[in-house]
């Protein structure tokens, strides 16, 4: 998920989909929940959806990206939300601010590097952390 401080205002999200760079990378090893919904969309491959919805899929694991140029990123802006307080990823401490750079490429290396960081989160019994 990714937002700024409008996004909270809003309290509205932008999660990537299932045909998104990362969404799709990801789904190839892991549950992913957020499909491409039918109809209008912000734009191919991101939708909006509330905290309440993330909250209904309740992931174990959550990468936030802050869209902000502030100090303070969005899941510390969060801390403070019932709703994101209920989540089972921030119960546990498994929410990742991931960095800005994962989406400016789409070819093989981006995949690679995109994969060197999430493997270890993701799956860390089976990878160590180099």
């Amino acid at each position: 998920m990714g937002g700024s401080r409008i996004n909270l205002l809003s309290s509205k999200f932008i999660v990537e989909t299932n045909i998104g760079t990362f969404g799709s990378i990801i789904q190839q090893f892991s549950h992913y929940p957020w499909l491409e919904p039918k109809g209008y969309n912000m734009e191919p491959g991101l939708t909006n959806v509330s905290l309440q919805k993330i909250l209904s899929v309740n992931p174990d694991i959550i990468f936030v990206q802050t869209y902000s140029s502030g100090k303070t990123t969005l899941s510390e802006q969060l801390k403070n939300n019932k709703i994101w307080q209920q989540l089972k990823a921030v119960q546990n401490n498994n929410v990742h601010e991931i960095e800005q750079l994962w989406h400016y490429a789409n070819g093989t290396r981006m995949i690679g590097l995109t994969l060197d960081k999430l493997m270890p989160i993701v799956y860390p019994e089976f990878l160590q952390v180099k």
